[in-house]
């Protein structure tokens, strides 16, 4: 599973360099796509898999645009860590609930990070409307994906369970 979730975040950072920015135009400094995914994954599936695949986005990403490769690596570490420090034996419906909640604030860090990085820390109040909409519209986003992926959680193997 862990090649799956390396080549599905390559799909995922691929489409939203080629086709998020036409669909919403502005779009192209915040990785909707490839956040909700992670936040997916991780929230069904071990989050140690999801810290493998976000070398792969910020690579993607930050060779299809200005920013260097490692401001959207710094930018995507707080989802790793809002997925790596919430207990993994937990009850599904708060594992489920994670990952619109991860989502959106690695959303909101991702931009707010990208815009200190690029100088415009004066934006930043100007910006947060459009801050927060993107961060909604990636929780929604990761809140479909668990619907959709919910079939590839991980499950305990054993006779009675």
């Amino acid at each position: 599973m862990r090649v799956a979730v390396v080549v599905v975040a390559l799909i995922a950072s691929l489409v939203q360099v080629a086709v998020v920015p036409s669909v919403l135009p502005g779009a192209e400094a915040v990785p909707l796509l490839p956040l909700a995914i992670l936040a997916a994954w991780g929230a069904l599936r071990p989050a140690s898999e999801v810290c493998l695949a976000l070398p792969v986005v910020a690579v993607v990403l930050g060779v299809s645009s200005q920013e260097r490769v490692g401001w959207y690596l710094l930018a995507c570490a707080p989802l790793a860590a809002v997925l790596l420090l919430a207990p993994e034996r937990e009850a599904w419906p708060r594992r489920l609930a994670r990952a619109p909640i991860a989502a959106g604030l690695g959303a909101c860090t991702y931009a707010a990070l990208l815009l200190v990085a690029a100088g415009r820390v004066q934006a930043l109040p100007g910006e947060a409307l459009a801050i927060g909409g993107a961060a909604l519209v990636t929780a929604l986003i990761a809140a479909l994906c668990v619907a959709l992926l919910l079939p590839l959680r991980a499950r305990s193997v054993g006779l009675f369970e």
